[in-house]
Order: structure tokens, then sequence, then C-alpha cells
């Protein structure tokens, strides 16, 4: 890449390249991205962000763009959220999010809209909300019955999504706009910042991330290979 950088977000395109968003890096947070192109083996720079961040999400849209939303920025948890234009190279105003969210999840659901979910910051840990395209606004939905400041999701085959970490899991409804628990998680003190992937069965694979337990009076957290599935 033209620029080393950790937190950020890597997205496939439809044409095939990869498209690489903000960070940190040594020169401090990033507002550049970069794309991949497999053709040529080449990283070139493209527009950058209106806002550095890192510990964003990226998704792409059924066209064709790529909405990033929530992170970290010098300033806090930046709001404002911004689509990527791979047919321009550009970077447009995307609204502006009900809540700041560093290490949210965000899942594109059937329908074309994002759910976005939890986050690191405190008023966003157990608060949802979903970017609706054909309007370009952001609205708040239902809360979930568990804080996720850092959790895994996975749309799975009916439609609904998963959300899951710290030992709890919840279920999002996008016709009702509703969130269910599940049953908690087997992993030791409870798993989060870990991959989630919907297996050809229907079931959910989430693996590796970190876990809590207590040391003495302190609760420590150690990087953990453990894994469980999820069944709907």
């Amino acid at each position: 890449m033209n620029i080393g950088r950790i937190s950020f977000t890597g997205t496939l395109l439809r044409d095939g390249r990869v498209l690489v968003v903000g960070g940190n890096s040594l020169g401090g947070l990033q507002a550049s991205a970069e794309l991949f192109d497999p053709a040529t083996g080449r990283w070139t720079l493209t527009g950058s962000l209106r806002t550095a961040r890192r510990d964003h999400t990226a998704t792409l849209l059924p066209d064709g763009t790529v909405l990033v939303a929530g992170g970290a920025s010098t300033s806090g948890w930046p709001r404002n959220a911004e689509l990527f234009d791979p047919t321009r190279g550009r970077w447009l105003r995307a609204g502006t999010t009900t809540s700041g969210r560093e290490g949210a999840t965000a899942t594109l659901l059937r329908d074309g809209r994002v759910l976005l979910a939890g986050g690191g910051n405190p008023s966003a840990q157990a608060s949802a909300e979903l970017y609706d395209p054909a309007s370009g606004r952001w609205s708040a939905t239902g809360s979930m019955t568990s804080l996720h400041p850092r959790g895994s999701a996975a749309l799975l085959q009916d439609g609904r999504v998963l959300v899951a970490g710290y030992g709890t899991a919840d279920v999002f409804s996008p016709a009702t706009g509703t969130w269910t628990a599940t049953g908690p998680m087997v992993g030791p003190g409870g798993l989060y910042a870990s991959a989630a992937a919907l297996v050809p069965n229907g079931q959910v694979l989430l693996a590796g991330g970190r876990r809590n337990f207590f040391c003495g009076q302190y609760v420590c957290s150690e990087d953990t290979a453990g894994a469980e599935l999820f069944t709907p």
C-alpha cells in the first residue's frame, strides 16, 4: 500500500478492485483511501475522507457505492457518514448518524438498508440505527437487550441479523425493528471483537477475539482461539 495503516477497512468493489479506507499510521489518523487493482497488482491513492477516522465500518451498497460510518477521530466519535463513488473516485455526504459509534457492526439488509449496531462509546453500546440509501437518512431503531461495545454480526438466511459478544447475543428483525435475546454464549467469559460468518447450513460461526476473566480483584482479558456455533 502507499500508506501503512491499522484499524482500517477493506471493501471488495463490484469491479473486483479493493477499497482501503482510513485507520491509524505513523503519520497519525488517516483520511486517505486507496484502491488495489488485481489486474495490475498496483495500489493507487484515491479521494480522501472528509473526516479522518479509525475503527469505522464500510459497507458495499447495492448501487456499488461504499458507505463509511462511525469510528473514532481526533475530536471524538464522528457522526457524519460518507459515501465513496468508485466511478468518480469521490466521497459524498451520507447524512448524520443518531450516535457516534467506535467499533460498531454494520450489516446490509435484504431490502438495501444498513443496520449499524453497538459501539465502544457508552451512548452506543445497546443502541442501533438504520441507513436508508433511498432517502440518505439515518433513523434509530429498537435497542438491543444487552450491551455490545465491540460485537460481531451476521445476516441470517431468513433476513434477520445476529449480533453477539460479551457472552450474550441478540437477533434483529427488520420487519418489526425489534431485538430478541438468544441463549447465552458458551465461550468462557464471553468473546468480543471476534469474527462471525454464516455457514451453508444456516448456522453462524463465531471465532477468535478476546475473553474477559477475573484475576484477583481485577478484570483481565486475553486473546482466544475459541469458537462456537449459533443455531437460529
